[in-house]
């Protein structure tokens, strides 16, 4: 899974007006309770849940799981205090960032909702979900014994 969030959150520094990027933990939640650390903005934060996980075989297993990605930004409008406009640019980026974008260890990854947060104070939250199927590995022995014992006699008929 460390991959996974480690490529995501990669494809994310480069998407352009994007300043801060890291795993989502509250933080918006945090900053507004004023128990949190201070990041720059705009920022994104990537969320992973996690449905449930199938044996497919030789101890892989797989999951459907939904990445979310939460875009924060706090610049206000010049003349409309109440509104802005510009977290839909930050959208946009990512969106057209995330287009066609096939982890190593995952499906290409389909975008499945969007959602805009309307309870905050100074903090835009906009969310962007997509959803993609996850092969994990992490089980799978490093080692294959590939060499037959030394003792063995093959013999052809």
């Amino acid at each position: 899974m460390g991959d996974l969030v480690n490529e995501i959150l990669a494809r994310l520094r480069a998407v352009t007006g994007i300043d801060y990027v890291t795993v989502w933990n509250e933080q918006f939640r945090y900053l507004e309770e004023g128990k949190g650390y201070s990041f720059t903005m705009p920022c994104a934060f990537v969320e992973i849940q996690t449905e449930e996980l199938q044996d497919v075989g030789g101890r892989y297993q797989g999951s459907d799981i939904n990445v979310i990605i939460h875009i924060g930004q706090n610049v206000l409008n010049v003349g409309l205090l109440d509104e802005n406009l510009t977290i839909f640019n930050l959208r946009d980026n990512v969106v057209k960032d995330f287009a066609k974008f096939k982890p190593a260890t995952s499906s290409m990854m389909v975008k499945t909702a969007e959602n805009q947060d309307f309870d905050h104070n100074n903090v835009y939250h906009y969310k962007i979900e997509y959803k993609t199927h996850w092969i994990d590995n992490t089980q799978v022995p490093t080692e294959y014994y590939t060499t037959p014992p030394t003792n063995a006699t093959i013999t052809r008929t």
